[in-house]
């Protein structure tokens, strides 16, 4: 995560150049891959599935990422190039340069217990999507929309669902990279709040609900911020 902070700080600055632009002119139509090429996160498959990441799934470099989350979710250069920075160093293989989507699936590097709509690893299925922990999700939100309070009420349930099962507690890393994954679907999808139809298409059929590429710019310091309203919620101000 500190090399991250340097990556994105360098951007910041300008001494990181930014990926050349190639793919914001492409088909970016929704199609559905294969959850054989997806990942265990829903945002990078929505990606594939409209064109800004390879629709394959493979072969993915540092500089293909930026660019997808750039042109697809627009976010700013420091911003994408600090999500970026993480991955290779995680999960890929030694002297590796590109990676794939399934890669992703590497259990306790970035992937990790205690996700919203995916099983634990022990449960043997730890990237598929599950149609009833979304229905668990909307019911959390009660009549309103999803927001960081009703997402921070799931995290708390999902942890004590993962307890009850004998699963190990995250580590600190894996604590605050889970909070931050949560905060990450209001960043993308609405920091005021999601909606259930827009929550289901965007987990259930990994579909963009916003046009894309989003109106909104997406900074370093939004992820932040949501990050940490799921994380006050989860932990200090809980939902009753």
């Amino acid at each position: 995560m500190l090399g991250g902070f340097y990556h994105a700080f360098r951007a910041f600055l300008g001494l990181k150049p930014k990926p050349p632009s190639t793919i914001a002119s492409e088909d970016h139509s929704y199609s559905p891959g294969s959850v054989d090429s997806r990942s265990p996160c829903p945002g990078l498959n929505v990606l594939a599935n409209h064109g800004y990441l390879p629709r394959d799934g493979k072969n993915i470099s540092n500089e293909r990422m930026e660019e997808a989350l750039m042109a697809g979710y627009n976010m700013t250069h420091p911003l994408a190039t600090f999500l970026t920075s993480i991955i290779l160093p995680s999960v890929g293989k030694p002297g590796a340069t590109t990676f794939d989507l399934t890669d992703l699936r590497k259990h306790n590097a970035i992937e990790h217990d205690v996700s919203l709509t995916r099983h634990d690893f022990a449960q043997g299925d730890n990237y598929t999507f599950q149609p009833e922990m979304l229905e668990a999700v909307l019911g959390d939100t009660g009549d309103g929309p999803a927001t960081a309070k009703t997402f921070a009420k799931s995290r708390i349930r999902r942890t004590k669902e993962s307890e009850l099962a004998g699963v190990p507690k995250l580590s600190f890393k894996l604590v605050i990279v889970s909070v931050f994954n949560y905060g990450s679907a209001l960043l993308v999808l609405g920091p005021s709040g999601i909606s259930k139809e827009d929550l289901t298409t965007f987990f259930k059929e990994e579909r963009s609900p916003l046009n894309l590429p989003l109106e909104r710019r997406l900074t370093l310091l939004n992820y932040f911020w949501q990050g940490l309203r799921v994380l006050w919620h989860n932990y200090i101000h809980k939902p009753k």
